[in-house]
């Protein structure tokens, strides 16, 4: 979460809600979306967002 919250300059509430709605969304287990956060440093799929934006 503190990747999130850093990221993003949200608070601790804000960043779980997050991680939570983007593991029900993907039905995938809460524990493997930080897992990856942690990876990648921002929820998976976000990056790819903001490239389609950018162009």
């Amino acid at each position: 979460m503190g990747i999130l919250m850093a990221r993003h300059n949200i608070p601790e509430d804000e960043a779980f809600n997050r991680l939570r709605r983007h593991s029900q969304n993907n039905n995938l287990k809460l524990r493997e979306v930080a897992l990856l956060v942690g990876e990648r440093g921002t929820l998976p799929g976000q990056v790819e967002r903001s490239r389609r934006c950018a162009r």
